[in-house]
């Protein structure tokens, strides 16, 4: 019976470790201050992903249409919430002010813009990740409304996953940085 409980222990604590290793897909790099924006506040909407991007899987096309994961790796949270606090905090750097939140917030007495991101496509594939997404600019109060598409595509040289979680942060932070000069422009 002792030998038992110590099998069921053994297989217990090998089932809790060495699950893999956990990816962040919300490190912002260094945006460079801009010296003066014309909204007060900017609201961004939490990031919409492909179905494909739910859980914690990191996904990767093997051939056109053919998906499959990369083994033993897998997010440290979920890609939604992870690209929506990877905006937020590249927009607060970008511009300099901590006035950048998770819509929706008390909008009766708020004044600013509201920042939605659609991504259609976020993968590795063909030796570099592949970023295509839309984005919608548009007053708190008021009907104007600027919507654009991006895409982008970063190379990487090996096939590790931590290379294409780097390559997926770097295109994220160019649709941050697009995203940025639009609201800029604003």
């Amino acid at each position: 019976m002792r030998y038992v409980w110590i099998a069921i222990s053994m297989m217990f604590f090998a089932g809790c470790g060495g699950g893999g290793t956990e990816y962040l897909l919300s490190v912002p790099a260094t945006a460079i201050p801009v010296s003066r924006i014309h909204v007060s506040q900017i609201g961004v909407d939490r990031v919409v992903v492909p179905d494909y991007l739910h859980g914690n899987k990191i996904p990767q096309e093997e051939a056109p249409g053919v998906l499959s994961y990369r083994a033993q790796a897998g997010w440290a949270s979920t890609p939604e919430k992870a690209l929506t606090n990877h905006l937020i905090r590249y927009l607060q750097k970008r511009f300099a002010t901590p006035n950048v939140h998770r819509f929706p917030w008390d909008i009766e007495k708020s004044i600013g813009v509201r920042l939605k991101v659609v991504v259609n496509r976020f993968i590795y594939a063909g030796n570099a990740v592949e970023l295509e997404a839309s984005y919608y600019v548009e007053p708190i109060r008021g009907t104007r409304r600027r919507a654009r598409l991006f895409t982008t595509r970063i190379p990487v040289a090996k096939a590790e996953t931590s290379r294409i979680v780097a390559a997926m942060n770097r295109a994220f932070d160019r649709l941050a940085e697009d995203a940025a000069r639009t609201i800029a422009r604003f």
